[in-house]
């Protein structure tokens, strides 16, 4: 069942490369993570990072993945939570 009060699709705009409709898809470090819903050679997800213990790198990401071989040092976008 959905989660209650998480929304189930969000509009990401003005950023240069995380814009975008995104459709939850499941959970990262606690909070809904979601997919870009556009026809690309790698998805795109939107998810949140606490920064494990950085308070600057906490926050929303877009990237190919929350957990990726580089860490979070590959996304295409960051806002800070």
């Amino acid at each position: 069942p959905p989660a209650a009060g998480l929304p189930a699709v969000v509009e990401v705009l003005g950023s240069s490369k995380g814009t975008g409709i995104f459709l939850r898809c499941g959970s990262h470090s606690g909070q809904p993570m979601y997919q870009r819903l556009k026809d690309e050679p790698e998805p795109i997800f939107l998810y949140f990072w606490d920064g494990a213990g950085d308070a600057s790198c906490a926050g929303w990401y877009a990237g190919t993945s929350p957990a990726g071989k580089q860490g979070h040092d590959d996304y295409l976008d960051f806002w800070r939570a």
